[in-house]
């Protein structure tokens, strides 16, 4: 957490912490590190306020900053595992639902149609083995990428 002090007192070495009164959040902060680090997998989502004290002789300062770490959204969706070439598959998102996301598919060469917002089909012109994918971006924050392999079978096949 980098950060620019001026008018420091001539020959006086500061002494520079950041603290919490969140126990959690306190948890996070290393101080240790040159510059010290907030590590947001330990202290988690939710709002973080992060005070800075610097202390030369007597004097002291503080202030503070607030963290907001929001949690990171979550990719999936319900399919079948298998369609003949003729037919569409149905894919219902089931992931994060909060307004704002975007979501990215990765259709593995099929024709994607919106049905609604969470509902959508996929057709593909060939049978063969596909793989669907789907991340979520939300507030800035990414998912971790879902897919699903998909068997379209073709009618002939067997005859």
């Amino acid at each position: 957490m980098p950060y620019t002090i001026a008018n420091n007192l001539p020959n006086e070495v500061p002494t520079v912490a950041w603290s919490s009164s969140n126990p959690l959040t306190n948890s996070a902060i290393n101080n240790a590190a040159n510059p010290a680090t907030f590590n947001p997998q330990i202290a988690k989502e939710g709002n973080h306020t992060l005070v800075l004290t610097y202390q030369q002789k007597d004097c002291i300062w503080k202030d503070s900053i607030l963290v907001v770490l929001k949690p990171t959204p979550v990719a999936s969706f319900t399919s079948d595992n298998k369609i003949c070439v003729s037919d569409q598959l149905l894919v219902t998102y089931t992931g994060t639902s909060t307004t704002g996301r975007v979501l990215t598919w990765d259709t593995g060469g099929a024709v994607k149609t919106d049905i609604t917002a969470t509902t959508f089909n996929f057709k593909w012109a060939t049978a063969g083995s596909y793989t669907v994918g789907l991340e979520i971006t939300l507030n800035g924050c990414k998912s971790d990428p879902f897919t699903k392999n998909i068997t379209v079978e073709d009618l002939n096949e067997g005859l």
